[in-house]
């Protein structure tokens, strides 16, 4: 758990320091609408794949300097190994709304947020053991929690337009629910990270 929360912090850093200090970005009274598409990695598990997820942003410049933003992403991981505990499968949307801390130039923008939402997820079981009557073993069940949502990112001007981008989200939800597979109790991941391809219209 140590080793990925620095991996997620370095590249997070790494994001900031791209950042131009040259001119700010995006100015007061820009709107930004962008879809998201990449790669989620969940932590504190080994039973379930990462997987690719997609979403979607949109941003309102507050002054030149700082926006309000809302950010959706959503993904599907099944089982790693289901010859091993079971056919699984776990759908995950998380949600977060909060200020964007934004710098760049001509060419290029950083941003910077904190985001606080919250994470639904509902998971699907099927057991390798059958019941009495010889009908699979099936559970299922859908929670949700508070989350906090940090991320950081790169964006590219294409035109005056339009943008492509880089960025980075990690998921922190306050609680997670417990399923019972062939291999015992398993906690559903209480953290996830993204890492996601942007394109982005300004208006």
């Amino acid at each position: 758990m140590a080793n990925f929360n620095g991996r997620c912090l370095l590249l997070a850093a790494a994001l900031l320091l791209a950042m131009p200090a040259v001119s700010h970005a995006v100015r007061e009274g820009d709107f930004q609408m962008a879809a998201q598409a990449g790669w989620s990695v969940l932590a504190d598990q080994d039973v379930l794949a990462d997987n690719a997820g997609f979403g979607g942003n949109l941003a309102y410049g507050l002054f030149d300097w700082l926006a309000f933003e809302l950010d959706g992403l959503y993904s599907t991981h099944t089982e790693a190994d289901e010859s091993d505990t079971g056919e699984l499968k776990l759908e995950l949307a998380r949600f977060g709304a909060g200020p964007r801390f934004t710098l760049g130039g001509r060419m290029v923008e950083g941003w910077a947020d904190l985001l606080v939402g919250a994470t639904w997820q509902r998971w699907e079981y099927k057991s390798l053991e059958s019941e009495p009557d010889g009908d699979a073993i099936k559970e299922d069940d859908t929670s949700g929690s508070a989350a906090l949502l940090p991320g950081a990112g790169v964006d590219f001007y294409i035109s005056d337009m339009f943008q492509l981008g880089l960025a980075a989200r990690y998921t922190w939800s306050f609680s997670t629910d417990e399923i019972r597979t062939d291999r015992g109790d398993r906690d559903l991941p209480a953290t996830c990270f993204d890492i996601l391809l942007r394109a982005s219209l300004l208006f």
